[in-house]
């Protein structure tokens, strides 16, 4: 019957819209996650730029200090620029 293919192809457009859009939700996701990432790498790095300091002891409890703090700012970040910011980083939202 037409109706029964109408509501079967409809069903179909739906499923490959959600679809899409969970890739597109897993996406951004994803690249948010490597910008982070990336932003960590290079803060991490220049926790190394500190080749003035001549007493070790002094420079690595200087780095210490430094890595303390940038594991607090990177702990209160948030997991991504969604604003839906109650939703939990593994989480996919459906239309």
């Amino acid at each position: 019957m037409a109706s029964n293919e109408i509501q079967r192809l409809a069903q179909e457009g739906v499923m490959a819209m959600q679809f899409e859009d969970i890739v597109t939700q897993m996406m951004a996701k994803i690249a948010v996650d490597t910008k982070n990432v990336g932003h960590y790498l290079h803060a991490l790095l220049r926790l190394h730029h500190d080749r003035e300091e001549r007493d070790g002891l002094a420079r690595f409890k200087q780095r210490i200090a430094a890595l303390k703090l940038l594991l607090s700012e990177t702990e209160k970040q948030p997991q991504g620029e969604n604003p839906k910011s109650t939703q939990h980083a593994t989480e996919i939202e459906l239309f």
